[in-house]
């Protein structure tokens, strides 16, 4: 497809960027969010009882143990929905830190 006009061809380039092209900040970001969210489904769907699996299955909600005593004192149905939640944004987060000190290490040592 060729695109002339320079705003339609910076808005295709952006929408056919490959994964190698990303900055490394929305590549950790990804990586997080996915990490927990996998990992919160499959928990979801497979942990009805207390055994290794489930134990592996929920190391990523590692982070909300601080917070464990204030979310259970909100109802359960709110508690199902916020934890998934709350620890998806923080993985996401933290993809995201990571990310930039990838990137930032990255650039150092490509700079003479």
């Amino acid at each position: 497809m060729a695109v002339y006009n320079p705003i339609l061809l910076k808005c295709y380039n952006q929408l056919n960027m490959n994964w190698k092209n990303w900055p490394y900040w929305l590549r950790g970001g990804v990586i997080g969010g996915g990490v927990a969210l996998v990992s919160t489904l499959l928990s979801a769907l497979f942990c009805d009882t207390l055994d290794f699996l489930c134990l592996i299955l929920s190391l990523p909600t590692l982070p909300l143990f601080p917070f464990v005593e204030v979310l259970s004192s909100s109802p359960n149905n709110l508690l199902q929905v916020v934890v998934p939640v709350v620890t998806l944004i923080v993985w996401v987060v933290v993809g995201f830190f990571i990310g930039m000190l990838v990137g930032f290490v990255k650039k150092k040592k490509s700079s003479p």
